[in-house]
């Protein structure tokens, strides 16, 4: 890696052309017009003045990070072979470069003052974001859902987003000094933000991100501010439904009282709960699934295709089964006599499963195939 670095430094030495190096370490068209853009191979982490490229990566096992400082002829490269403690690699990775920058090469921040439409843009930017880098259509949109960045605003027009933090793990905090142009709080970072028409955000980006990841507002299908809320109703109730029924059977069991439904009534409300069972299998199953991912990529290389399947044929018969529960709820409400407290817990319970059903679909867990 050092004679890597080497040749590129003399301009590709030995390695490259002069002019291919040029083009490697040049720049891309970039959106942005305060942010870091992209080179060819390399992405720019221009810092204090200085033309800085580089590329970050990583694998299962190792965790790395190049610089070159091409205006001062130096380069630096780490590798780490283990992500650490609630994976403090990547932070860790990004302070050693931004001190050694600051340390060898220091620069003066200039302060700029609060721009007048803090306020006003930071309303704006509020909302959920999701990651450009993302997959497409497989079971990885749940995770899109589940790590969405939330941006908040504060009574002065501070921004913070949830997934930009600190090495302490806590949001960063930003202050607008220019239309669409936040910096650190107490930091050398720029947040710049491309408006778009109606008075809505485009996509935003962070100085060490400019390059590679885009923030952009999370579309109503996969907007966490209302999905996750409304799935974690929908679930409590299911798992109400579900736990009631067995529960209810042992009462009147031990009153010996007698089933208050018979026929076509009690078929229905029995497939209603084993829906209710059914989409809680599901969702217990891809958590377990999700937390060997998390521990092991390795597991990705086919070794949960068949438990993904046995997954996804639950699923289909819960989807199938939420069709059922919108049945009975339907039975329950045109049947003489009913209740009021049975036609709306019976309409709370169709809702709720066919939220889920919607749900599951619509985040990628019910494929014909398991390439992502």
């Amino acid at each position: 890696m050092g004679k890597f670095m080497i040749a590129h430094l003399n301009h590709g030495g030995a390695l490259l052309n002069p002019q291919t190096a040029a083009l490697m370490h040049g720049y891309s068209p970039n959106a942005y017009s305060r942010l870091p853009g992209m080179a060819l191979g390399f992405y720019h982490e221009d810092r204090n003045g200085l033309q800085i490229v580089g590329h970050g990566g990583d694998t299962v096992f190792f965790h790395s990070d190049l610089h070159l400082f091409l205006d001062k002829n130096v380069g630096l490269y780490v590798s780490m072979n283990s992500p650490g403690k609630a994976t403090a690699v990547h932070p860790l990775r990004e302070q050693l470069f931004e001190q050694f920058t600051d340390r060898y090469f220091p620069a003066n921040t200039p302060y700029l003052p609060t721009a007048a439409t803090a306020r006003q843009h930071g309303a704006v930017m509020a909302g959920h974001y999701v990651s450009s880098r993302a997959s497409g259509f497989s079971f990885l949109r749940l995770a899109a859902l589940a790590g969405q960045t939330k941006v908040t605003v504060d009574q002065d027009g501070i921004l913070s987003a949830s997934t930009i933090t600190d090495a302490s793990g806590d949001p960063r905090h930003w202050r607008e000094v220019g239309p669409w142009l936040w910096q650190e709080v107490g930091g050398n970072d720029y947040l710049q933000a491309i408006p778009a028409a109606g008075g809505k955000i485009r996509m935003f980006s962070i100085t060490p991100y400019g390059a590679i990841i885009e923030f952009l507002p999370a579309p109503a299908a996969l907007d966490a501010g209302w999905i996750l809320p409304l799935a974690g109703l929908a679930f409590l109730v299911l798992l109400v439904a579900a736990l009631g029924w067995p529960l209810n059977a042992l009462i009147r069991r031990r009153y010996k009282q007698p089933a208050l439904r018979d026929g076509q009534a009690l078929r229905l409300h029995r497939v209603s709960r084993i829906t209710a069972w059914l989409f809680l299998a599901v969702a217990a199953g891809w958590l377990v699934m999700l937390s060997l991912v998390d521990k092991d990529l390795d597991v990705l290389n086919g070794g949960l295709d068949l438990p993904m399947r046995l997954l996804q044929i639950v699923l289909l018969l819960a989807i199938i089964g939420s069709l059922a529960t919108a049945w009975n709820a339907w039975k329950v409400a045109s049947a003489k006599g009913s209740r009021w407290w049975s036609i709306v817990w019976a309409v709370i319970i169709a809702l709720s499963a066919l939220f889920l059903a919607w749900l599951c679909v619509d985040v990628g867990l019910l494929t014909l195939s398991l390439d992502f």
